[in-house]
């Protein structure tokens, strides 16, 4: 098959404007983070597992810093008689990241021994308002014990449809 200049003047422009289209949304990740506070934990519900405990709870806390606003968890725990679990969490936040107003749902996967987080990891699923095209990740860490002192988190988010 021969291509006359036509069609590879046509082939490169079409990749040009490709390539032009994808650096405008290339930019690198923004950095950010704070702190959590004025946590409140009620517990819906627990039942046995053989050894391990499932917990249902509800948690509503405080952000400051990058994310500003309040924050409402679904969590599910699977625990050992030691305290020692994993848990996943749902969570609503309704506020601002570094002044751009909305809403965001974030998925929280985290390691816990008892009230403490020892790991945890974040992915913001979804936006509204002014956050509809932010996509990011992040870590968290501290104490969600009923009236615990709460704790920091670290993330990085660009926007991008």
């Amino acid at each position: 098959m021969s291509t006359t200049p036509q069609s590879r003047f046509a082939l490169m422009a079409a990749l040009a404007v490709l390539l032009i289209g994808a650096t405008a949304y290339a930019q690198p990740p923004l950095s950010g983070g704070g702190d959590f506070t004025d946590i409140v934990v009620e517990v819906l519900s627990t039942r046995p597992a053989g050894p391990n405990t499932i917990s249902e709870q509800l948690l509503t806390a405080t952000a400051t810093g990058t994310l500003a606003g309040d924050a409402t968890s679904m969590i599910t725990c699977v625990t050992d008689p030691t305290g020692h679990g994993v848990c996943h969490a749902k969570t609503t936040f309704a506020g601002s990241v570094a002044g751009n107003e909305g809403t965001l749902e974030i998925q929280d996967e985290f390691r816990v021994n008892g009230a403490v987080v020892e790991a945890a990891y974040f992915t913001i699923l979804s936006g509204t308002g002014a956050l509809a095209t932010i996509h990011g990740h992040g870590h968290f860490a501290g104490d969600l014990s009923p009236g615990g002192v709460g704790g920091s988190y670290t993330m990085e988010y660009f926007f991008a449809p």
